[in-house]
Parts: C-alpha cells; sequence; structure tokens
C-alpha cells in the first residue's frame, strides 16, 4: 500500500485494524518514512494483544506527508486505549481546522474469546469495576458497539468545540 501512495501521489494514508502491538508499531512506523514519505507524520496506535499470539486486533495507522505533514497540529489515539480509533487535526492556514479519525469497530459475527468483540467486552467490565459507566444494550448486557457511537460523539462535540469539521471514517 505505501509503496502504492508513494507512486501515485498520495498525501495521506489512513488505515485500519494494523495488528501492532508496542514491538511491531516501530516497525511499521519506519516502513512508512522509508516506503511512503521520508518527512511523514506517522501515527501508529497498537490494539489489543491477543493471548497466545504475537499480534494484537484493532489499532490504526495514519501518516501525512508531502507538504501536509506541516498542517498536522497533533494526533490522537483512542482515549481508552483499546485501539479502537485515531484522529489526525490538521490546521489550515488562514485558521480552518480538519480532523480526520479513522476507526476499527468491533463486531460481535462471531465472538470467540479472542475476538476483538469480546476482549473489549473485558475491557468494559475492567472500566466499569473501576467505577466508569458503560453502555449496554436493551437486555443490560455490555456493548462494544453502543460504547464506540458514545466515545465518537464525545470525539464530535470535541471538534465542534474546537471550531474543526471531522471526517469519521474506517471499517465498521
Amino acid at each position: 500500500v505505501t509503496n502504492l501512495a508513494k507512486r501515485k501521489g498520495i498525501h495521506m494514508l489512513s488505515l485500519a485494524e494494523n495488528g501492532a502491538t508496542k514491538k511491531k508499531a516501530k516497525g511499521m512506523k519506519h516502513a512508512m518514512t522509508e516506503n511512503f514519505s521520508k518527512d511523514a507524520k506517522i501515527s501508529v496506535s497498537t490494539g489489543l494483544n491477543m493471548l497466545f499470539e504475537d499480534r494484537a486486533l484493532g489499532g490504526c495507522t495514519q501518516a501525512v506527508g508531502k507538504g501536509w505533514n506541516e498542517r498536522v497540529s497533533s494526533t490522537s489515539e483512542d482515549p481508552r486505549g483499546w485501539g479502537r480509533f485515531m484522529t489526525t487535526k490538521l490546521q489550515g492556514k488562514k485558521g480552518r481546522k480538519l480532523w480526520i479519525t479513522q476507526l476499527y469497530a468491533a463486531y460481535d459475527k462471531n465472538p470467540g474469546p479472542q475476538s476483538y468483540w469480546a476482549m473489549i467486552k473485558e475491557r468494559m467490565v475492567d472500566e466499569e469495576k473501576n467505577g466508569e459507566k458503560m453502555k449496554k444494550d436493551k437486555n443490560r448486557v455490555m456493548c462494544p458497539k453502543l460504547q464506540m457511537i458514545e466515545d465518537l460523539d464525545k470525539l464530535r462535540n470535541q471538534a465542534e468545540t474546537a471550531g474543526a469539521e471531522i471526517v469519521i471514517m474506517g471499517d465498521f
């Protein structure tokens, strides 16, 4: 993907479900620098580590290069640390702001114990034990989908408060 983006003159890559562990994130950044743009601003968020594998589920990658890198004011990751989404915040010369959010949403199609859905539900149970109110469905069961919607709504409100337009895209 990075080589094709470089050949086609693409200015930004935004990728969902990168499977990055902390160890792999450094290698991903290096590969993006070498194969996409040497001056790119690159952010790699890690996903949730799988129990018996050297990979993670979730995580997002965004890289902005070719002049647009100078307009990146900041990046932010999933505030819960679950690797569901990340945002690159761009600031134009005349003060216009654009936030680009890449997300990877869990789904319950095959909710086995090592599925992203199940792993997020486990984190939600932990958060609730620590006093954080988590979203539940009509049957009072923890619901990663409803939690994602609430967390993205908070992000949208932050963008509105900052006077930014927001683009939300991804695998959902």
